[in-house]
């Protein structure tokens, strides 16, 4: 036999052990989180479900970022607002750029400026990160709160699954100016409820990414004349960022050998981009409650101290004050209401649009410009080029004078609105996840993010390679079989796609006799200390739901008995007596799962007695008896018990 022969006989085996050694790869559920400082939104795709954005349990698109803990039960989203409105100082909210802080940080000042009722100091001996102090006791670091918010999201996508299987794949969007420190703690908050983080997108990339996805558009070659820019401004509740966004079809590289693929692919590069982390549209929400304070003391003679001192009165109004600055977006006027503001005193005080936007001026116009000017002092950009358009996008962009001002800036007639203001962000990191993930097929789109390199061909950095002579090849015993679990962007379609930025290595290992990487803010003994902190939080809240539901279950069922035209004294009896122990009964026995099951079981017996039903033939008789159906069932339920924290 020739050793050509004998090659291609070896290649053929090669081949087909390597392919026994793959196992069928199936397509498994991805997920996206939106992370913004004032809203989640959360994205779903699986193969029984098609790509949106998931419910909360209210039936809405987005949750508030938003966590109280009150007499020791956990509230996540809409009803920790509610707990907020009573206690203020049990609520965390806007946390998000808390996370990889010092206590001497910008950010952590600004924060304890704005909300003075949370109680923030350094986390000892780890001085490298802060806690929020709770007023019953227990402390949080940005991390936790975080994790928590993730593992809510991930319990909405469980509950919006008809099947078993698990969702643990996730892309992330972070605010612009997110540093590595941030983005590690990030990570790590994803990491330790279970969550594999695929990638982390800012926000602004995203919503680029989105526009370029969405939009049916044929784009030019990067080097013709007639590429597509567009401006993006975003305006949220914290930050406010301008971005400059080129698409264009670029060829694709081998990213080993740098050599071309012959594939091209339309591409969103992110040229330019500035930020401003303090400004948004929290400012102008803070600004107009203590406009509110100060009429409303003008008018009833309570000093304004004494309603900011009164964590219940100042959080009214701060909530009505973000209300009304949405309706001003749609109206010229409005009669603000609030009732018993303090010591029984009511609001009424009209406002003007007018009036908001004079008490906003400098945030408005004089910052806004200031962030546009910023972005045109780069070399790479132009104010006077021709921009195909300028897109606003994040919540506070609704605001008609922040409107007025881009487009007095640009001289334009009006504003591109064509990206969903809320909601692109969150649906171009689905995408993502559904491209990094495995089994689904997506329409190729690559995202440059700002600051990464670009894998242009360059013939002097084509590597070289050189066949080794048939004969000499000998076989490796270190080099491993190709992972049948990795996509197809693992393996390295374009640098933009790969599945999780260096960081997230350095920022999870911690290799021994090594120099500790300055982005790690938490070790991992202490990753291990908050999953298993968030597990026994989690465990209490799935027991206090289960105690409200079995309590629930023992009301219907005293309802339903005294419904019933016949009662028996003995009956008539239980029904009073345990209706009493209910409203009265020691909170130590009303909590307790055995004794309330007992009692369900007992009058369950009383109203539904187990009644034997005998059936007779020719040549057997069968005797029945009809059971009570068991107590309800005091297990956690099968989607929250999934995951193991």
């Amino acid at each position: 036999m020739s050793w050509r022969a004998l090659l291609s006989t070896i290649a053929v085996i090669a081949i087909f052990l390597i392919t026994l050694s793959i196992p069928n790869v199936s397509c498994y559920g991805v997920m996206s989180i939106d992370l913004g400082s004032e809203w989640m939104k959360v994205g779903l795709v699986a193969p029984s479900v098609q790509m949106d954005l998931v419910l909360n349990a209210q039936s809405q698109r987005k949750t508030p970022m938003a966590i109280a803990i009150s007499n020791n039960e956990r509230s996540i989203g809409d009803p920790a607002i509610d707990v907020a409105i009573k206690f203020p100082d049990r609520t965390f909210t806007h946390f998000l750029d808390l996370v990889g802080k010092t206590i001497d940080d910008e950010s952590v000042k600004i924060y304890m400026k704005r909300f003075p009722h949370i109680h923030i100091s350094s986390h000892e001996p780890n001085s490298s990160s802060i806690l929020l102090k709770h007023p019953q006791g227990d402390s949080f670091t940005p991390l936790e709160l975080v994790a928590m918010m993730i593992q809510h999201a991930h319990d909405q996508v469980m509950q919006r699954l008809s099947t078993n299987d698990n969702v643990q794949d996730v892309v992330l969007t972070v605010p612009p100016y997110f540093n590595d420190k941030e983005r590690s703690v990030i990570i790590q908050a994803a990491e330790v409820v279970g969550l594999n983080v695929l990638r982390l997108t800012r926000s602004n990339s995203a919503f680029a990414l989105s526009y370029g996805i969405f939009r049916h558009k044929d784009y030019e070659p990067e080097d013709s004349e007639n590429k597509t820019s567009i401006l993006f401004f975003d305006q949220g509740a914290t930050h406010t960022s301008a971005t400059i966004a080129d698409y264009y079809l670029v060829e694709q590289l081998d990213p080993i050998t740098r050599d071309k693929k012959n594939e091209t692919l339309p591409t969103v590069s992110i040229r330019a981009q500035v930020y401003d982390r303090f400004l948004g549209g929290l400012d102008m929400q803070l600004r107009l409650r203590d406009h509110i304070v100060k009429s409303f003391s003008q008018s009833t003679k309570i000093p304004e101290d004494k309603v900011y001192k009164r964590g219940r009165s100042a959080s009214k109004v701060f909530k009505e004050a973000g209300r009304v600055k949405r309706v001003l977006s749609a109206n010229n006027d409005f009669l603000i209401r609030i009732e018993n503001v303090i010591d029984d005193k009511d609001l009424r005080l009209p406002i003007t649009r007018t009036e908001f936007e004079a008490m906003n001026e400098d945030l408005l116009v004089d910052r806004t410009i200031s962030i546009l000017d910023r972005l045109f002092e780069d070399s790479g950009t132009n104010k006077m080029e021709n921009f195909e358009s300028v897109i606003i996008v994040g919540g506070n962009t609704r605001t008609p004078r922040i409107q007025q001002v881009l487009m007095d800036y640009f001289k334009l007639s009006s504003l591109g609105k064509s990206v969903n203001a809320d909601e692109g962000a969150a649906l171009a990191a689905l995408y993502q996840a559904a491209s990094l993930g495995r089994g689904f097929r997506v329409k190729k789109f690559v995202l440059e993010e700002f600051g990464e390199e670009k894998l242009r061909y360059d013939a002097t950095k084509v590597v070289q390679t050189t066949t080794v002579a048939p004969e000499i090849i000998q076989p490796s015993t270190d080099t491993p079989l190709p992972d049948s679990n990795v996509s197809s962007q693992e393996l390295g379609e374009s640098s933009s796609e790969n599945l999780v930025e260096s960081q997230h290595t350095a920022s999870t290992t911690e290799a021994p006799n090594t120099v500790p990487d300055p982005n790690v803010v938490y070790t991992k003994t202490q990753l291990e200390l908050i999953r298993k902190k968030l597990s026994v939080m989690r465990q209490e809240d799935f027991s206090r739901l289960q105690r409200l539901s079995l309590r629930n279950s023992l009301e219907s069922l005293l309802s339903e008995g005294r419904s019933l035209d016949v009662k028996g004294e003995n009956l008539e009896s239980m029904l009073v007596e345990t209706q009493l122990w209910l409203d009265e009964g020691s909170i130590e026995e009303r909590d307790n799962m055995t004794i309330l099951s007992a009692r369900y079981m007992e009058i369950y017996n009383l109203i539904h007695p187990p009644t034997t039903t005998t059936t007779t033939t020719s040549t057997t008789t069968t005797t029945t008896t009809t059971s009570p159906p068991p107590a309800p069932d005091l297990a956690p339920d099968s989607n929250a018990s999934r995951v193991e924290l």
